[in-house]
């Protein structure tokens, strides 16, 4: 309803105004809009150009109604300097699309349409979303944080009392992360899964301790890197699936002490050694040999061999031989010997001095190997050529032998 005018074409001078008249520009009066205060029981719309300015001080009031704005295109413009402020148990509640463009602190929220927030937002209540949103500026919430359609964070998340995801996923797209700063934890609780599926990566850093104590999946071709310092502790049991599955390891050298279970070629020729030292010694003088399989884990990569003797003493002169190490292989299947490598002493080791040599401890070495092991298939030994020859002694002692290999994963023997 809009006033019209009581005479559209003026009064004349010393014309009457009737009673009608004056009754109607009573009733007028009477619904007029008092500025010091008044209530409007009917709508008001305001054409172009037409608005209302709520000078500093002043405020607009929604007491038990709505503040409606409808049609395409019209819209709340905060302008430059502006605020929209809401107490914390005021909700705000948008059906429509909502774009933000600057930073809005908000009481508890509720978005039922698409959402833009371009600038910093917090939310000091709950914030409950039932549409796409999507935050291009820091979100802050102090309250519950509840989605039930998808959220879009271009920027950072801050949430002061806690993340609850009741369905659906948390999905980070290629290019994100998750990062738990120092300080903070993981926590997965009783009868939760944690899974990684093939080719995911896992990197726990320097002094971080990763603790299960439930159930941890990690899918075939899934990578999980433990970095120096940092701790896996498993309360439970560690299973590895797939009977071809390994324990990967950084490629690492291992120096093995092989068992002391020669098979000499003559057993006359080596007794028990009379010190608790040796393993053996000669028995009798021109030299003797024996054999000694190679004990070493499958897949790892012989690299050296070496084993340690004791000479006898009393020797005048050097014997025509010191002693030499051989390391073989024979397939199951042929048991034809190939040579690996072979090595051995000479006078020359001792500086031609032959009382360097007289009861020296020393060792002979095959180094330089890289001899990739398959047990199902081969036999790995060494075989012992003890001092011999003219000139040459009994008593050359067997003290121990071992082995230095290579390993990628984990040995299961």
């Amino acid at each position: 309803m809009s006033f019209t005018r009581i005479k559209p074409g003026n009064w004349s001078v010393n014309e009457k105004l009737t009673s009608a008249q004056m009754n109607a520009l009573d009733i007028d009066h009477a619904n007029a809009v008092d500025k010091t205060g008044d209530t409007v029981e009917g709508s008001i719309t305001f054409q172009g150009g037409g608005g209302i300015t709520i000078a500093t001080g002043g405020f607009l009031t929604i007491s038990g109604g709505s503040l409606n704005i409808s049609g395409a295109g019209n819209s709340i413009n905060l302008l430059s300097g502006a605020s929209l402020t809401t107490d914390a148990t005021s909700p705000v509640s948008f059906g429509g699309t909502l774009s933000v463009a600057g930073a809005t602190t908000l009481g508890a929220l509720t978005i039922n349409g698409a959402a833009v927030l371009n600038g910093a937002t917090t939310v000091t209540g709950a914030l409950t979303t039932n549409n796409t949103v999507t935050t291009n500026g820091a979100v802050t919430t102090n309250g519950t944080l509840t989605t039930n359609d998808p959220v879009t964070h271009n920027d950072s998340v801050t949430c002061n009392s806690g993340l609850i995801i009741e369905s659906g996923v948390l999905d980070l797209r290629p290019g994100a992360g998750a990062l738990v700063e120092g300080g903070a934890s993981l926590t997965h609780a009783n009868l939760s899964n944690h899974t990684y599926q093939s080719g995911a990566a896992c990197t726990h850093s320097s002094g971080s301790t990763t603790t299960f104590a439930g159930a941890a999946t990690f899918s075939s071709g899934s990578t999980t890197t433990f970095s120096s310092g940092s701790t896996l502790n498993v309360a439970g049991t560690l299973t590895v699936q797939g009977a071809s599955n390994r324990i990967q390891l950084s490629s690492r050298s291992i120096t093995r002490v092989q068992p002391y279970i020669f098979l000499p070629t003559n057993p006359d020729s080596w007794e028990g050694a009379l010190d608790d030292a040796a393993v053996m010694q000669t028995a009798v003088t021109g030299g003797a040999r024996a054999q000694c399989m190679l004990s070493l884990p499958n897949g790892s990569t012989l690299t050296s061999v070496r084993l340690y003797f004791r000479a006898p003493t009393g020797h005048a002169v050097f014997p025509i031989t010191l002693g030499a190490i051989y390391v073989t292989s024979a397939p199951y299947s042929s048991y034809t010997a190939s040579s690996l490598g072979t090595a051995s002493k000479s006078s020359g080791d001792y500086g031609g001095n032959i009382a360097n040599y007289n009861g020296v401890t020393d060792y002979i070495e095959v180094s330089g190997l890289s001899v990739t092991i398959d047990n199902t298939t081969t036999k790995y030994y060494i075989s012992v050529a003890a001092e011999g020859g003219a000139d040459s002694l009994a008593g050359w002692k067997v003290l121990g032998w071992s082995a230095t290999y290579t390993v990628s994963s984990y040995d299961e023997g």
